[in-house]
């Protein structure tokens, strides 16, 4: 008896062990993971952001079953930038500070895929490649995917790298894996705008044609978009790429300056399709997944390079600092362990930084302490079990433009733009009222504090990450220009002492205290103003002191567990110190619960 029973133990074992290498999700804790990577997918072109010119089904799909950000943005706009920023976890300005733009030295860094190696993970990348100024197979030992396959136009371009990503999914895995997907469209768009200039060269599509020249302008192709115009008083790093003629140095990327308004609406047309096209090819992808039984135990992300003009502000491309071309679509989906269907506009995304924090963290890996990026799990997941999120106060994106170097900082409701030269180096949008991007505020004395509260963010980011980048080398005319009677101008509204603030993450958080006028205060007197915050646990402040236009001090401070309330902290008695007849900028970062409750000068 005894023997019969160790036959079919003996049995039973072999049959499992067999299903295992069949089908992982028996056998494995780890989640599969899969990034999905698409080039030039705008972020608002998307039916999750209301857009409804096109039909996506396959990324309908993952936005039902997981989390979209629609606040995600790009580290830098252009591919080959990106991507070096995503293998690395790092700002492309952190990985090669003397690079100039050059995309260098990209393998002194440990690569993602030699990260999600080490954790135990089998690793493939499919698709198109373009890291920096290196080639898939010339960095193997690098790199770290087993398994590689670079994009091909002449073997069918997209439809080749899905043929070959679908052939993966079918092959037995005995470990979780880690697979980048990367899709070429809505790249393609390139090509439509140089046909639609009647380029006969130098047209190569990296997948399938786009008939768009039989198409009815006016039945089938989108209205122009509510920003056709162009921003007032444009920066030179934004319109120095754009076209005068066939001899200009950019004409065959942005060959748009003869553009009728029914052109750029066939060039919007002919871009939704590219990105339907592309959409399709996901659709197999999670099709196999489900098919093969591992639709269940993956983590799914998709995102993109970068966006592109899609006609706004009559911009075809990326290389600009516009929503358009920075905003990119970003969705984390796991069926059944993701919260479903849900649109967060609030929390800000660096998608490269935080794919490489939130991978490392699946896969049970701590990111790197010199790390800018978040763990998005906790926004994602049903039950996060003990772990917390912290929103980030401002994301930020680097770009070198021809011969000038710019930096852009967006936070909850405006966006700071600040090049190393060229006409209208600087530049402030009011992106809670002005979402379009047309008319900045750059010089409306109303928004002073803001501009000079925006430049100590970047400022401090620059600090903190290395970056090279000189923010205190640019022209400051413009702050210069207004007027002493002007600066005293009160932002939206001002505290007395221990008067409430009832506003919230997501609103304009600007309060200004005169310690002139305060309570307690005299006018030739030295004041201290006392700042208490409330909100929830683990939530953070950071508030700046202006005298005139520079910050003379500032503070940051987070809840701590348990507690309900702070106060900002600036040395030993809690307090930020200040000359009088200062302004005193209290900046909450994007905390949820988190509000000034009293603000007195004593």
């Amino acid at each position: 008896m005894r023997r019969v029973k160790n036959k079919i133990s003996f049995l039973i074992l072999c049959i499992s062990a067999s299903l295992a290498l069949i089908n992982p999700v028996w056998a494995q804790e780890k989640p599969n993971i899969l990034l999905i990577i698409n080039d030039q997918h705008n972020g608002a072109i998307m039916t999750q952001r209301d857009y409804p010119h096109i039909d996506t089904p396959s990324i309908d799909r993952l936005a039902e079953s997981g989390v979209t950000f629609t606040r995600a943005y790009t580290p830098y706009p252009i591919c080959k930038a990106m991507r070096y920023s995503l293998m690395t976890g790092l700002m492309v300005s952190q990985v090669c500070p003397e690079c100039s733009g050059k995309f260098e030295n990209v393998t002194s860094q440990t690569s993602l895929g030699t990260r999600m190696k080490d954790a135990g993970y089998e690793t493939a990348y499919i698709g198109k490649w373009h890291v920096g100024q290196t080639g898939l197979s010339e960095v193997a030992d690098w790199h770290g995917f087993e398994t590689y396959i670079d994009h091909s136009s002449s073997k069918g371009g997209d439809t080749y790298t899905r043929d070959n990503i679908l052939e993966y999914l079918r092959q037995p895995h005995s470990k979780p894996f880690f697979m980048v997907a990367s899709f070429m469209n809505p790249h393609d768009t390139a090509e439509i705008a140089r046909q639609i200039s009647g380029f006969t060269e130098d047209v190569t599509f990296k997948d399938k044609p786009v008939d768009w020249q039989s198409i009815d302008v006016e039945k089938d192709a989108p209205p122009l978009p509510a920003n056709f115009a162009p921003m007032e008083d444009e920066p030179e790093g934004f319109y120095i790429r754009r076209p005068q003629g066939p001899e200009d140095k950019y004409w065959s990327s942005h060959p748009t300056s003869a553009w009728t308004e029914a052109d750029w609406r066939r060039y919007m047309w002919a871009y939704d399709r590219l990105v339907e096209m592309m959409d399709a090819h996901i659709g197999l992808v999670i099709d196999e997944l489900e098919k093969q039984g591992l639709l269940d135990n993956t983590v799914i992300i998709f995102t993109s390079d970068h966006g592109d003009g899609h006609a706004s502000h009559r911009w075809n491309q990326k290389m600009s600092f516009y929503e358009e071309a920075v905003n990119v679509p970003f969705i984390v989906s796991w069926r059944g362990m993701t919260k479903a269907g849900v649109i967060d506009d609030k929390t800000l995304v660096s998608n490269t930084l935080d794919i490489n924090s939130t991978l490392l963290r699946f896969a049970g890996v701590a990111p790197p302490d010199n790390w800018q990026g978040k763990d998005l799990r906790p926004l994602v997941l049903k039950d996060p079990g003990t772990e917390t999120f912290t929103p980030r106060e401002f994301v930020v994106t680097e770009m070198l433009q021809v011969d000038l170097n710019g930096r852009m900082l967006v936070s909850a409701d405006f966006k700071y733009i600040v090049f190393d030269g060229g006409e209208n180096p600087e530049v402030l949008i009011d992106l809670f009222n002005d979402p379009g991007e047309l008319r900045p505020v750059t010089k409306d004395p109303r928004y002073r504090d803001t501009l000079i509260m925006a430049r100590q963010m970047l400022r401090d980011w620059v600090a903190e990450t290395g970056d090279r980048f000189n923010i205190d080398s640019m022209p400051t005319t413009l702050l210069g220009a207004i007027s002493a009677a002007d600066s005293r101008v009160q932002p939206d509204f001002a505290v007395a002492s221990s008067e409430s603030s009832e506003r919230t993450w997501g609103e304009r958080i600007e309060i200004a205290i005169e310690t002139g006028t305060a309570s307690g205060c005299g006018e030739d007197t030295q004041g201290v103003v006392r700042l208490n915050i409330s909100g929830d646990p683990g939530d953070a402040f950071r508030i700046y002191l202006r005298c005139g236009d520079t910050v003379v001090a500032k503070c940051t401070a987070r809840l701590s567990a348990g507690a309900t309330a702070a106060s900002c902290q600036d040395g030993p008695n809690e307090v930020i110190r200040g000359e009088s007849r200062c302004s005193w900028k209290p900046w909450i970062g994007n905390s949820p619960a988190a509000k000034i409750t009293t603000a007195a000068c004593e």
